[in-house]
């Protein structure tokens, strides 16, 4: 699903995200309250992976 606004674009992970994502995942300081804790290279590219499977699993179950 995707939202856009004039000035917002809301969309879902994609796979060649996981550098900017990376980005906070790997910052000790956001990721201090959430219980997966930092994530590593590996780690981020899994949890897009991850998220996109569900999405499509949640998508295929709507029909």
């Amino acid at each position: 699903m995707n939202i856009r606004t004039e000035r917002l674009i809301i969309r879902n992970f994609h796979l060649k995200d996981w550098e900017e994502v990376y980005l906070y995942t790997s910052n000790n300081s956001v990721m201090k309250y959430m219980p997966e804790g930092v994530l590593s290279k590996e780690d981020t590219q899994a949890f897009i992976k991850e998220n996109n499977n569900k999405k499509e699993l949640r998508n295929s179950q709507l029909y």
